[in-house]
């Protein structure tokens, strides 16, 4: 299953309801690219009924992912890895405060707090960063000036002149969506506000490029060689659309015509107001939070 911007807007309004001034007691790593934080959630009202729950956070290459488990995970050894042995430093004892998500990013953030010594009313304040991005996924710690402290992989500037992952460096958010329509680099469009006219400039674009490569593939024996495949509908939706994944792009057009693989070239200007209304309902949900 596809992690997405809107996946994981819903994780954070579930990790808000449940982990409301949560505690953290427990932070250990049940596999190289996993972590498991152990949080004590009061019950509501200052009322008793309490309840343990576990996050689990992977920044897996193909499977990483961030959501509540119901049960403990097994650790890796019994000896923490150094990042685990940094966050259990600064996080254990710490409460949960809030719970973010950079607009349309496949990002989380939890932001925690303690007292900086017994009796003080002052508090140090801390975010874990949960980027959930492929191969590029990682989970970084934070201080309150956004300055690392530590992360589950490191990232020199050799290789990401962009952002370096490392300690004592400035955080620096992932780099804006954008997209490329001829030949041009823009922002990808806000798909609350997306409009059928917009869908349907794209589609002309793509369909031109779409033309151009299938030239291309009959005058070349070299791409002969490569089958040609026509474009299809939603992917367009993933090229242009800020936060839509393949996953949501094939349900916004199997709402608009009963088949996710509807291909580019089979559209009309009623399917692109019908798809762009589609669009304008899913991506409410990040808004509206009705899930």
């Amino acid at each position: 299953m596809s992690v997405d911007a809107i996946t994981l807007a819903a994780v954070a309004d579930e990790w808000r309801t449940l982990l409301a001034n949560a505690r953290i007691d427990t932070i250990i790593q049940p596999t190289e690219y996993a972590l498991a934080i152990q949080c004590y959630a009061p019950g509501a009202y200052g009322e008793g009924g309490g309840q343990n729950r576990w996050l689990y956070l992977s920044a897996h290459p193909q499977l990483a992912r961030a959501h509540i488990t119901a049960r403990r995970p097994t650790k890796i050894n019994s000896e923490p890895p150094p990042f685990v042995m940094l966050l259990r430093k600064y996080l254990e004892g710490a409460r949960v405060e809030a719970i973010q998500q950079p607009r349309w990013e496949r990002v989380i953030e939890l932001l925690a707090s303690h007292r900086t010594g017994p009796g003080s009313d002052d508090r140090a304040h801390y975010r874990l960063i949960i980027e959930i991005m492929g191969r590029l996924s990682n989970i970084i710690l934070c201080d309150e000036h956004n300055i690392i402290l530590g992360s589950l992989k490191r990232v020199g500037s050799e290789i990401n002149r962009y952002r370096t992952i490392a300690p004592n460096v400035q955080y620096v958010p992932p780099p804006a969506q954008h997209r490329s329509i001829a030949g041009q680099t823009l922002p990808k469009i806000e798909p609350v506000n997306v409009t059928a006219a917009q869908l349907s400039l794209c589609a002309a674009t793509e369909n031109e490029e779409a033309h151009a490569e299938s030239q291309r593939t009959i005058n070349s024996p070299k791409a002969r060689k490569r089958a040609y495949s026509e474009p299809a509908l939603w992917q367009l939706l993933t090229k242009h659309l800020l936060g839509f994944s393949p996953l949501i792009a094939r349900e916004a057009v199997y709402r608009t015509t009963g088949n996710t693989e509807t291909p580019l070239a089979n559209t009309d200007a009623a399917l692109w107001e019908e798809l762009a209304w589609n669009v304008r309902e899913l991506a409410a949900l990040f808004d509206n939070h009705h899930w």
